[in-house]
């Protein structure tokens, strides 16, 4: 009669896809070669080749990580599921920082200016938060957004200028580095899931079926792009003036090569 062992969790390895199969969420390259990805339950990626071969960096957390943001190659943070965390030697290790907050909050996008000066936004329950830190991620202060709808990104063009957009059409703005947020939404009922901008004028957000929008004076006008797909969009981000990359539902990838006019 045949005998067979018993296999333990410690008898297999992941083969497929490799390096790991969990969603991802982000990607941020902090040069042309070094580049970070984050996704569920934890997951940290990192290529020093320009995306050619990617390594898993070892885990830290098994909560979802949502956003990723390099000031330079070797100084990040991530956030995610009522984490934010921070590392100085490349991902090699990390350290939870206290987000100031008692409650639970998802974590959705963190962008920082300059080395000390970063903006993260989440939401939970029935409500919105945008956190900034002027010390490195040390302390984080909650400033007020004056929307109760969730949140979903960040961009700063500057020190000065930023927007956040979110649920059923929000869309922030501040000119004083969030001291003071004003609602700019012009299209409610729609969600936005991202923002990017070229300049301090021109701008773009996409999101739910398709939808593009871009402003040339710095949100007060905003005007519909023909996307061509009915697909979610979840990011956008432009390598120059005129040349942007979407990404979206069902593997949907858009590009442009003269400011998004197609």
């Amino acid at each position: 009669m045949a005998t067979f062992a018993m296999a333990t969790a410690q008898d297999w390895k992941w083969l497929n896809p490799l390096p790991q199969g969990s969603s991802l969420n982000c990607v941020i390259f902090a040069d042309v070669n070094t580049g970070y990805a984050v996704g569920d339950g934890g997951v940290m990626l990192k290529t020093t080749n320009g995306g050619a071969e990617w390594k898993c960096l070892s885990p830290v957390t098994n909560a979802d990580l949502y956003s990723v943001f390099f000031t330079n190659p070797d100084n990040g943070f991530a956030a995610g599921t009522n984490m934010i965390l921070k590392t100085t030697n490349g991902g090699d290790t990390w350290t939870q920082l206290p987000s100031g907050l008692d409650y639970t909050y998802s974590f959705t996008s963190v962008y920082f200016t300059d080395a000390q000066t970063g903006y993260i936004v989440g939401s939970g329950g029935s409500t919105s938060v945008i956190l900034k830190t002027t010390n490195g991620g040390a302390l984080w202060t909650n400033q007020f957004s004056g929307t109760t709808f969730w949140v979903h990104a960040v961009f700063f063009p500057d020190e000065a200028a930023g927007y956040v957009v979110g649920y059923n059409g929000t869309m922030l703005k501040t000119t004083n580095g969030g001291a003071l947020w004003t609602n700019i939404g012009a299209s409610p009922g729609n969600s936005w899931a991202s923002v990017y901008f070229t300049d301090v004028n021109t701008g773009y957000a996409v999101g739910a079926s398709g939808q593009i929008i871009k402003t040339t004076n710095g949100g007060v006008t905003w005007v519909s792009q023909e996307s061509g797909t009915s697909a979610g969009l979840s990011s956008v981000q432009f390598m120059d003036a005129n040349t942007g990359c979407i990404v979206g539902q069902n593997g949907t990838i858009l590009r442009t090569v003269n400011g998004g006019n197609t």
